[in-house]
């Protein structure tokens, strides 16, 4: 569960200083659970897109489409033009892939509840 306080720390407090970093823009979700926390750390005001299968909260639901859970879409996600991606391990190569848009991104573990 700390891992929620380090992502809610992250994600008010970050700055980007770093050239290839840039976290001043919006967020993506990349999975339904992580659409969740989003919304339950009051940070949804961010959040520009999520995967087709995130329908919790219901207000998840008006955010843009991005594509299957292992399958997003790159174009819409480069298009929104976020600061960070939030995923999995399993995102491991799109976010080789949204790298060179300067986009961030935080893979979180998800093999255990822990």
């Amino acid at each position: 569960m700390h891992w929620v306080y380090i992502l809610l720390i992250f994600l008010w407090g970050c700055r980007s200083s770093q050239e290839k970093s840039r976290t001043d823009g919006g967020i993506i979700s990349l999975a339904p659970h992580i659409t969740e926390i989003i919304y339950a750390i009051d940070a949804e005001d961010r959040l520009l897109g999520v995967t087709d299968y995130c329908n919790y909260p219901p207000e998840a639901q008006g955010k843009e489409r991005l594509g299957g859970f292992l399958n997003p879409n790159i174009e819409k996600i480069v298009a929104l033009n976020p600061g960070i991606a939030i995923g999995i391990p399993s995102h491991m190569d799109l976010s080789k892939k949204i790298d060179p848009f300067m986009i961030t991104t935080i893979l979180l573990p998800n093999e255990t509840v822990a």
